[in-house]
């Protein structure tokens, strides 16, 4: 599932980073990482989820090159702890 998802993203951030110049108007600042915890996953396999770490928290699974997370030095594998304090 990530697998995908971060592919998708990947991709599809390039090409929003690359528009920006054409279209600064109709786009916003992505952030540039994809997240999950352990209530985005369901029956059995949010069970699985929380045996491999993921809690109620945020959890980097990935980041997309040239993002303003990666600007900012966030890493996969890292777990924000507060949002706005």
């Amino acid at each position: 599932m990530f697998a995908r998802q971060n592919r998708v993203y990947r991709i599809g951030y390039r090409l929003l980073y690359a528009a920006v110049d054409m279209c600064p108007d109709r786009l916003r600042v992505a952030a540039g990482f994809t997240y999950a915890n352990a209530y985005m996953f369901h029956g059995s396999v949010r069970t699985a989820a929380s045996a491999m770490g993921y809690t109620h928290r945020v959890s980097v699974v990935d980041i997309a090159a040239n993002g303003a997370a990666a600007r900012a030095g966030v890493l996969a594998r890292d777990v924000f702890m507060k949002i706005d304090g």
